[in-house]
């Protein structure tokens, strides 16, 4: 029973590494097909490092895109390295080399037709491949076929594929013990075939962690054939046919460098004179297998810890992202302080303005008021005085222009009111929008960020779990070793138990197997959740540059602002220097009318006409002339002389000096003919202002 079940067990399974070659070869056919001008080194190399990256799980059109664009980088030849690396090759290779070619990190190596032995470990660890940034090498045969390849993986484990003709290789290592082990095998298309073992057991196998052939640990692969007989030494050339080529692999291991295999316990006794040699020779293989099983345990916890550092990677990136938008934040709110400060300093300008407005209406009313007063005094004058009608008659006509003027100065002042409440309008307008959106935007944000930092508290939540399970499947990994070494020990006092060590055994197999499945359905979920992260991430990005652009366009509007703001001073420049103009025309208009007074006193003294005024009209005449000479600027001595007139057309003495300072005691107190002249010309007041 126990031997029907383990060669059955046996029978079901594939040979990896043949399996292995033929995916390569599969591959390397459909590239050559799609695209014949890609280098067979070239190719070979790039399809060979992407299937043990991926541990053999190709897509056709992946490896094929990764190809291609790794032959577009690298298809010409690094001609300035090939002399210096033949040079560096012959050090290595005993009876030289015909040619080398670089191709990127590959280096084509074409062998002539005689054996030679190649120092392959040597030579990758060399400076000049090191500096030179090559991590792998393809031999070239006469023929033109690639035979062998080879490369350093990221974990600085050699990776060696034969695909043509057969290679023999010596391997040198040192165990855990600092026991220096050699073998040497055969390596073809078909497989690996031991041909020295020197006493090498199966622990010590397990201890060489820097080789793999066809992606397998030497204590993975099932050799086809085991040695017969004789142990020779490490330095050994087998010749095997023209194209065959013997190489030599040195490994030097540090005395205690490597940390025991779990559960890789070597048997005290190989119960050989317990049991017969049949049962201890399927003992040993299910020993292997459990190995084996051991071996993919640990590897797939190394996949979960792979999976668990790209998470964290994947969390780095989100902070990077959370502080770019932070950043983001930051910068549009300085921009809406900006905007709102320029808003405040546009409204200041605007109370101004408004001041300034109110100013002028109340300077427009006053000069409507002196021109009513005007009027007045000027109608009064063409009935009572028939002399002054052409003198009157020229201040109406520059009155009417004044009165012209100034409607066309009100119509632009209310022209410019509306248009600048328009802007203000505007200005509010565009404050409004800019406050909601960057509410809205805020908003968002904080909701997206609050999805992220849940989701993210999720994958935590999960890896979490998944840590524990891992913890858990150690222990029972433990128990499991502790269960096989209690089976060992009673299998020398009971070999009758065999049957039943070997049904737990394959139990064991099937619960591991299962429990495998369902890591690898986890893993894929934590990819997917990662592949949504990743998009989440990318709507991130779109995010802030939309924000960015709208930044942008926040950033036009406040030039528009400006130049608005600029047009806006440039007319209000412009109608202060037209209400300059009126106010020198209103000036020269008064000193007109005082000089036309004067002028009019001094005609009736020439013609010796009494003028009989009242008491009244004379205070009110001189009050009117002193106003003038303060505000307006007429000269003292007209003024005096008119007033010396008219002391001497009313029979007494004046004393100018005083009436011109406003002591009107010395005029006569006696009765004028009021009648003759009984009104004050309209004035209502004793005084009146000229602005």
């Amino acid at each position: 029973m126990f031997g029907n079940s383990y060669d059955n067990k046996i029978e079901e399974q594939k040979d990896d590494y043949h399996d292995f070659i033929q995916r390569f070869l599969f591959l390397l056919g459909k590239i050559k097909e799609k695209n014949k001008s890609i280098h067979t080194a070239v190719a070979s190399f790039h399809i060979l490092s992407f299937l043990i990256k991926y541990n053999a799980n190709f897509n056709e059109d992946e490896v094929y895109k990764a190809v291609i664009q790794d032959f577009n980088n690298v298809k010409e030849a690094r001609l300035e390295l090939q002399d210096k690396a033949k040079k560096v090759l012959n050090g290595y290779i005993e009876s030289g080399v015909e040619t080398v070619s670089i191709y990127g990190s590959c280096a084509e190596v074409k062998l002539g037709a005689n054996k030679n032995k190649f120092k392959v470990s040597e030579f990758l660890n060399s400076n000049f491949c090191q500096d030179n940034g090559i991590i792998g090498f393809s031999t070239l045969h006469s023929n033109g076929k690639n035979g062998m390849h080879g490369f350093v993986s990221e974990e600085g484990i050699r990776h060696y594929v034969v695909t043509d003709g057969a290679y023999e290789m010596t391997l040198n290592w040192c165990d855990e013990d600092g026991k220096k082990c050699t073998i040497i095998i055969n390596i073809d298309a078909n497989g690996i075939e031991l041909i020295e073992r020197n006493r090498v057991t199966d622990d010590q196998l397990k201890a060489n962690k820097d080789v793999k052939i066809g992606n397998l640990f030497l204590y993975q692969i099932k050799f086809r054939n085991k040695e017969k007989g004789n142990h020779k030494s490490s330095e050994i050339v087998i010749e095997n046919g023209n194209r065959n080529i013997n190489i030599k692999t040195t490994q030097e291991i540090e005395r205690g460098s490597k940390e025991a295999q779990i559960g890789s316990t070597k048997m005290q006794d190989k119960s050989a004179q317990v049991v017969d040699e049949s049962l201890n020779e399927r003992i040993n293989k299910l020993e292997k297998e459990n190995t084996r099983l051991t071996e993919d345990k640990e590897t797939m916890s190394e996949q979960l810890q792979q999976k668990v550092r790209e998470i964290e990677e994947l969390n780095g990136k989100v902070r990077q992202l959370n502080e770019v938008l932070a950043e983001i934040t930051q910068k549009f709110g300085q921009l809406s302080d900006s905007v709102e400060s320029e808003f405040e300093e546009k409204r200041i300008e605007k109370e101004k303005l408004d001041k300034k407005l109110r100013e002028m209406q109340e300077k427009i009313q006053q000069l409507s008021k002196e021109k009513q007063n005007l009027e007045e005094y000027a109608e009064g004058r063409d009935v009572r005085v028939k002399r002054l009608k052409d003198q009157i008659r020229k201040s109406e006509y520059g009155l009417a222009e004044s009165i012209n003027e100034n409607k066309r100065l009100e119509q632009e002042l209310n022209d410019t009111k509306k248009d600048l409440g328009d802007k203000y309008s505007e200005i509010q307008r565009l404050a409004n929008q800019s406050h909601e959106l960057e509410s809205k935007k805020v908003t968002e944000l904080m909701t997206c960020l609050a999805a992220k930092e849940k989701k993210i508290a999720e994958l935590e939540a999960q890896l979490q779990k998944e840590r524990s399970k891992a913890s858990d499947l150690g222990l029972k990994s433990w128990d499991l070793e502790e269960e096989k070494r209690r089976l060992e020990e009673k299998l020398n006092e009971k070999t009758q138990e065999a049957i039943k060590l070997t049904v737990d055994l394959e139990k064991l197999s099937t619960q591991s197997e299962e429990k495998e499945t369902k890591y690898f359905s986890r893993i894929k979920e934590l990819e997917k959740i990662l592949n949504k992260e990743r998009k989440n991430s990318e709507e991130l990005e779109n995010y802030s540059i939309n924000l960015e652009e709208e930044s942008q366009i926040q950033h036009e509007k406040y030039k528009e602002l400006l130049f608005e703001k600029h047009s806006i001073k440039e007319e209000i420049s412009d109608l202060n220097d037209q209400s300059s103009l009126v106010h020198q025309n209103r000036v020269s208009l008064a000193q007109d009318f005082a000089k036309n007074i004067i002028y009019l006193f001094k005609e009736n003294v020439k013609e010796g006409d009494n003028v009989i005024i009242s008491q009244e009209s004379v205070l009110e005449i001189l009050n009117r002339l002193e106003e003038l000479i303060k505000n307006v600027g007429v000269s003292d001595q007209e003024i005096k002389g008119v007033i010396e007139e008219i002391s001497v057309q009313t029979n007494d003495s004046l004393a100018p000096s005083d009436i011109s300072n406003g002591d009107l005691s010395g005029l006569p107190n006696k009765e004028l003919d009021e009648n003759s002249y009984a009104e004050d010309f309209g004035y209502s007041s004793r005084r009146s202002t000229l602005v």
